[in-house]
C-alpha cells in the first residue's frame, strides 16, 4: 500500500475528495505527476512547481 493511500481515503471520508475515488490509484497518479513535473522543472525552473501540482489535481 502506498503511504498516500490513507491520506486520500481520509480526504474522501472528510469530504475533501470524491467518495468514489480509488485511493491507491490516485496515489499512483499523484506520484507520477509529481515525478514528471519535477523532472521538467529541473530542466526549466521558470514555472511554479507547486502551482502545477495543485492544478493537476483540481
Amino acid at each position: 500500500m502506498s503511504p498516500f493511500g490513507p491520506l486520500i481515503a481520509g480526504g474522501s471520508t472528510g469530504g475533501l475528495a470524491l467518495p468514489d475515488l480509488e485511493p491507491e490509484a490516485v496515489a499512483r497518479r499523484f506520484v507520477a505527476v509529481w515525478d514528471g513535473l519535477q523532472a521538467l522543472w529541473l530542466v526549466d525552473p521558470s514555472f511554479d512547481l507547486g502551482d502545477e501540482i495543485l492544478a493537476s489535481f483540481r
